[in-house]
């Protein structure tokens, strides 16, 4: 379901695998389970976002909980590629610059 590649010392990107445009409760543990498993203090972890239309409140309770792990880990986690409706949402889970979907390209 998510990709990770190293893109550096101590950096990561992760990527949802497959046409997944709804995130819920189950998508976004897998992600979590999939980030934890390499959550250490001083780590860049990058999230793309490509192709997500909607995160439902259960999903975003997940994201929500990886985050406060990250925080506590002293690792910090981005976001990128986001879509536009989303971009509030994201922005409420994180105080970091996240981008748009167009900024990046």
């Amino acid at each position: 379901m998510i990709a990770v590649k190293t893109t550096g010392d101590g950096c990561y990107l992760v990527s949802m695998n497959g046409n997944v445009e709804d995130l819920g409760h189950n998508e976004c543990q897998m992600l979590m389970d999939g980030v934890m498993s390499f959550l250490r203090p001083h780590k860049d972890i990058a999230i793309n976002l490509e192709g997500v239309k909607a995160i439902d409140d259960k999903g975003f309770f997940v994201l929500s909980e990886l985050m406060m792990v990250a925080k506590k880990s002293r690792c910090y986690i981005q976001f990128f590629n986001i879509e536009p409706n989303l971009l509030n949402k994201i922005a409420g889970l994180t105080q970091k610059m996240n981008f748009t979907q167009r900024e990046v390209e």
